[in-house]
């Protein structure tokens, strides 16, 4: 089927996405489920969403007792999941870090994965 091309009006997906449906002001289906399953802890004032991940850091270390890892980080090589790497670390998490060569691996990925692991010390495995 082949549909009008669109773009987003709240993020960068569009109709290259199979499945993608957008609503009246442009605001995609994907974006629409992610606000319904975490606006509680978008929308909730800065305390409180601080207390939500202390909750979430203590269950973690707390679960992971006597075990090498409390998480398990994807990493990419990128901005996002590189930031979610160290604020883990900085949490006091002992994440596993996951990297996939997917065929899309550049150099620079490789190379920021290797050296934000080598600065976050042995705390980070990566395999």
């Amino acid at each position: 089927m082949n549909k009008p091309y669109q773009m987003r009006t709240r993020c960068v997906m569009d109709t290259s996405a199979g499945d993608i449906q957008f609503d009246a002001q442009g605001v995609c289906n994907y974006c629409t489920t992610f606000l319904q399953k975490s606006g509680h802890i978008i929308h909730a004032e800065p305390a409180a969403r601080r207390q939500q991940l202390d909750a979430f850091v203590a269950r973690a270390r707390h679960e992971s007792q006597g075990k090498r890892y409390d998480c398990i980080v994807g990493v990419s090589g990128g901005v996002d999941s590189s930031w979610v790497l160290v604020r883990a670390v900085e949490l006091g998490l002992r994440p596993l870090a996951v990297h996939i060569d997917n065929g899309w691996n550049s150099e620079l990925a490789q190379s920021n994965i290797a050296n934000l692991v080598q600065g976050l010390g042995s705390i980070c495995t990566p395999t």
